[in-house]
């Protein structure tokens, strides 16, 4: 879903199954990458290139299997509002006519052009940025797979605070991100090119294989590598890693008792007689 400050304030208002934190993995890389977030809180996006589904951000999306009429009402009051700002009645008659003398060159049902709209399609969707959250805190596998086999951390995010303010980031810059929730599926999703929502949609499709994670996603249109600034109270609460060294320990206690919002401490620890992590908070830092 696009975020944006009366569709979405309405649902934070009403209660919509939204949760009420959402949680993001952490490693202690050797370049120091999560001071970003820790000492500044900047939000990284990453480039869904580097991610560990293949098919994630690259499913197929079909343009095919529709006759020259339909193409070209689509392109002429679907497209061309979307480039170009005031189109009358005289300029989709022009467009009208160009794509009948050129649409031998622009069918999409041919082979060459609809590999290009797949490209297009794909080359727009890798070169984004992309945040990952999700709603646990606790997973085992996430704590292993993502915060360095559970010697790094994690981080809990004020949902309702964050959705605001990528509303007040998005409004003041002209900028339409995308939050949304992931959608797990058993088979590979039929996408058609045509209909309005597909693209933001494709988006937040995964394997049923990934349910596990509940993720939650940031599509930030401004690319991959991007950084936004958080106001500091977004951020509330940071959880060990039950792995975590000594050294790295120690230094998010300092970090934490320099922080100029009151945010809380916790490491995970086994549950006794089950294959569970539970957060124990550290009292004395």
């Amino acid at each position: 879903m696009s975020v944006n400050n009366k569709d979405d304030s309405e649902r934070i208002k009403n209660g919509d199954c939204y949760p009420r934190y959402l949680y993001k993995y952490f490693s202690f890389d050797s370049k120091h990458h999560y001071n970003d977030i820790l000492l500044n809180d900047l939000l990284y996006f990453s480039s869904p290139v580097n991610f560990n589904d293949p098919f994630d951000c690259s499913l197929s999306i079909s343009y095919k299997g529709k006759d020259k009429e339909f193409v070209k009402n689509y392109l002429v009051n679907e497209i061309l509002p979307l480039q170009v700002s005031n189109v009358d009645e005289e300029m989709k008659h022009k467009a009208e006519l160009f794509i009948e003398e050129k649409y031998s060159e622009l069918d999409p049902n041919l082979t060459d052009n609809h590999n290009m709209l797949q490209h297009n399609y794909l080359n727009g969707n890798l070169s984004s940025g992309v945040c990952c959250f999700s709603e646990l805190n606790n997973n085992i596998l996430m704590w292993g797979h993502y915060a360095d086999k559970h010697s790094g951390f994690c981080l809990r995010f004020n949902y309702t605070k964050l959705v605001k303010y990528i509303c007040k980031h998005n409004e003041e810059n002209g900028l339409t991100n995308y939050l949304g929730k992931m959608d797990y599926r058993l088979s590979y999703p039929k996408l058609s090119g045509y209909k309005r929502d597909t693209m933001a949609k494709s988006l937040f499709i995964k394997s049923f294989d990934w349910s596990y994670e509940k993720e939650w996603r940031i599509f930030y249109f401004e690319g991959a590598g991007a950084k936004l600034k958080l106001p500091a109270n977004i951020i509330d609460a940071i959880y060990l890693g039950i792995q975590i060294n000594q050294d790295n320990e120690d230094y998010v206690k300092k970090v934490v008792r320099n922080k100029p919002n009151k945010m809380k401490l916790y490491k995970m620890s086994k549950v006794e007689n089950r294959f569970a992590l539970k957060p124990v908070p550290l009292i004395n830092i």
